[in-house]
């Protein structure tokens, strides 16, 4: 009984902070097992184009075990590089996305390339780069040169 008593307490307060208090409920912990799209940076590849920054294409789609390892990695190293490159995610399940899935001829994800628009420069990056930040990084910065 006294177990009963007291996770009504805990379910009463949780109610409570969550739904009267807006403050503590924004403190929650965030979203557990995150997909792809929850990593996508809102630009499109138009916008990006635009920017004149090299671009970092990351063609994924949320089902994907692969991806979905691979998200976590690109986001951290994603955070070092958002000054050099531009990173655009494209869902390839995304009706929207078919015409750029198509060009890049994208066939199994993830798929990763880097784009220079004005050098013409367009490189895919191996796969097995995925499991390390430094191999991504290295990379990234062979790219640049």
């Amino acid at each position: 009984m006294r177990k009963i008593l007291i996770i009504s307490l805990l379910i009463i307060a949780g109610f409570t902070a969550t739904f009267l208090n807006p403050q503590i409920a924004s403190a929650l912990p965030p979203k557990i097992n995150l997909s792809p799209s929850d990593y996508s940076t809102g630009l499109t590849w138009e916008q990006a184009q635009k920017a004149g920054k090299p671009i970092v294409l990351n063609f994924y789609v949320d089902w994907c075990h692969y991806c979905q390892g691979f998200a976590p990695l690109l986001y951290k190293v994603r955070q070092g590089y958002s000054s050099k490159y531009s990173f655009v995610y494209i869902n390839c399940e995304d009706p929207k996305n078919q015409a750029l899935v198509n060009a890049f001829k994208i066939k199994g994800f993830p798929t990763l390339y880097l784009v220079n628009k004005k050098r013409h420069k367009q490189v895919q990056v191996d796969n097995f780069k995925f499991q390390s930040a430094d191999l991504l990084k290295a990379e990234f910065n062979k790219f640049l040169k």
